[in-house]
């Protein structure tokens, strides 16, 4: 229960996050995921509302926050393991190689967080389209086809900085000591 709603607790918005510590909802993910993330796309869902379907849309965020904070949960955690090194890994071997792996996984650990928080703007996104389609089809269409085109370029760009920070790791991993 991640809505005010659904904790009993006097409601601003329908999207407001309670003001309980939200390691109810996610312990493993809120040391990367701050609270001020969460209730920021709280606020950017209520700014997109028409008032309309308050009850549907406060359900679709409570689905879409748990999905994606799934996702960030797993992803940290697979981030976390490369960092841990596996037995036989290269980066267990040697001090100065696990130095090298700590400072790949927080570069994949900063790039998880925007990808993360990227995603949960997509409620928002879907909100707004939803809102223009009542009043023009149009250009409901046309902010759907940007965001779908948009989204696979956001998605090489985090890419892009995982593979530098693998590069990095690599390099400091192969350096003598």
């Amino acid at each position: 229960a991640i809505l005010a709603q659904a904790v009993s607790v006097p409601q601003v918005s329908p999207y407001q996050l309670p003001p309980l510590s939200l390691s109810e909802f996610a312990a493993a993910q809120v040391e990367a995921m701050q609270k001020e993330h969460l209730e920021e796309v709280a606020q950017l869902l209520d700014l997109a509302s028409d008032g309309q379907d308050e009850d549907g849309w406060g359900a679709r965020f409570r689905d879409h926050l748990g999905a994606s904070m799934k996702r960030h949960g797993d992803n940290l955690r697979s981030i976390a393991a490369a960092e841990a090194g596996r037995p036989g890994d290269a980066a267990s071997s040697s001090g100065a190689t696990a130095t090298g792996a700590a400072a790949g996984g927080s570069l994949r650990r900063s790039a998880e967080i925007l990808r993360a928080r990227l995603e949960l703007h997509e409620i928002v996104a879907e909100r707004l389209e939803a809102r223009a389609s009542c009043t023009d089809s149009g250009l409901a269409r046309a902010m759907a086809a940007l965001r779908a085109t948009s989204q696979p370029l956001v998605q090489e760009a985090l890419s892009l900085a995982a593979e530098a920070a693998e590069a990095q790791q690599q390099q400091q991993q192969q350096q003598p000591q």
